[in-house]
């Protein structure tokens, strides 16, 4: 007879809360013994994870992978849904998104008994690697097309931008993507044709820096 609440006669119990039980056993000569044993409680899973970041690329998609940290306790068997039609039973997974996006990613972690399964989601948004992309040249005839000669750049932190003539004089800087140059020198005056040196510092979203020497021809 096990001490539950009821008491049970049994041979077999199942679903005991972790603690203390005695069992009361009689013979077959109405002898009777008892014993106490102790019945662990298992803790019940908790799924939890995260996505492996640096510090600057916390959201850059990456074609090598993403790697992902299981910080779950209480359990020793995961499932893995990425979002993108990719699933994972292994500890810490990695996982090749194909293209940059927004993906929900969940982990389902499962105790012992496969009992109990506790569920952990997050959204994770994978932005493109920045880049910084130049015109060849520019023409400030004030006809709206080309007037500056103005970099383009996606996903950039920091950028700087100086430019030169052929004999060495700056002619322009700049502190950010917002600000071309529209052909006017240094001194106020009309830059004329020719060709122009420019050099460029970017800071990209993953924390690589772009460094750039390069011409630019001015058309009037």
């Amino acid at each position: 007879m096990w001490d539950t609440d009821p008491p049970t006669e049994a041979t077999t119990i199942t679903n005991l809360a972790g603690g203390d039980y005695t069992i009361s056993i009689i013979d077959a000569n109405d002898c009777l013994t008892d014993s106490t044993i102790t019945v662990e409680a298992l803790a019940s899973p908790v799924a939890d994870f995260t996505p492996i970041w640096t510090e600057r690329d916390s959201s850059v998609w990456n074609p090598q992978g993403t790697d992902f940290l299981n910080l779950s306790t209480g359990a020793v068997r995961y499932e893995w849904n990425f979002g993108d039609g990719n699933f994972s039973t292994e500890t810490d997974p990695t996982n090749e998104f194909l293209d940059p996006g927004t993906y929900w990613v969940s982990l389902i972690a499962y105790d012992a008994l496969g009992e109990c399964p506790d569920v952990d989601s997050l959204l994770i948004e994978l932005v493109p690697r920045g880049n910084v992309y130049l015109p060849n040249a520019f023409s400030p005839n004030n006809d709206g097309r080309n007037d500056e000669f103005k970099p383009i750049g996606l996903q950039i932190n920091e950028f700087k931008m100086t430019i030169f003539d052929q004999w060495g004089t700056l002619v322009k800087e700049t502190n950010g993507l917002n600000e071309g140059w529209d052909g006017i020198g240094a001194d106020g005056k009309t830059a004329p044709e020719g060709v122009y040196v420019f050099v460029i510092r970017a800071l990209i979203n993953d924390g690589t820096v772009y460094e750039r020497t390069g011409s630019i021809t001015l058309i009037r």
